[in-house]
């Protein structure tokens, strides 16, 4: 029976591996390294050894959405939930149920890369061409609220309009905030 170390210690002794390393190894700070038509999910395993090699953040865009999903969920399994995020694509248009999971996904990768840790994050061609706030001005207009702590009620609600959220009725999509009780 093998296990998967095993079966990594297999595909990183393969040859393409040996010049992918050695590739990475001869790099310059700054310097992209394109890596093209590698099917299915041996990506993962080329994004695992950058990874491990690269003390940096890894980029990888998948050609559709749902391809980024599956590398995503690939290269989680190799590295850990940890290391890996999911740019998704904004939803561009109302949809009958409020689902949060792309933009709160958005917004932990963007956290994430503002910190500058070490990270892969995977993205589709859509996801990568909106406009995304420089780390300094995203870590600037992040309101973090933790459980069991007090706010100034007022202020916070100050600080949300400050930063473009829109005062309704009712919260009915992104950047709305309804006020209820003092």
């Amino acid at each position: 029976m093998t296990d998967s170390k095993s079966i990594r210690k297999i595909i990183f002794a393969a040859s393409p591996f040996r010049v992918l390393t050695d590739s990475i190894q001869q790099m310059q700070q700054g310097e992209s390294l394109h890596i093209r038509n590698v099917a299915g999910s041996l990506l993962a395993f080329v994004a695992e050894s950058v990874f491990k090699q690269c003390e940096t953040q890894l980029v990888l865009v998948a050609s559709d959405e749902e391809k980024a999903e599956k590398l995503r969920d690939d290269c989680a399994v190799l590295l850990g939930e940890l290391n890996v995020s999911l740019f998704g694509i904004h939803p561009s248009h109302a949809a009958t149920m409020l689902d949060m999971s792309s933009p709160i996904a958005q917004i932990e990768t963007l956290k994430k890369l503002s910190t500058g840790n070490k990270l892969v994050v995977v993205a589709s061609p859509h996801s990568i061409v909106q406009h995304v706030p420089a780390p300094e001005k995203f870590q600037q207009q992040t309101i973090e609220l933790s459980v069991n702590q007090e706010y100034n009620f007022q202020q916070l609600i100050e600080q949300l309009l400050q930063l473009g959220f829109e005062k309704k009725n009712f919260v009915e999509g992104y950047g709305d905030v309804a006020v209820r009780g003092g």
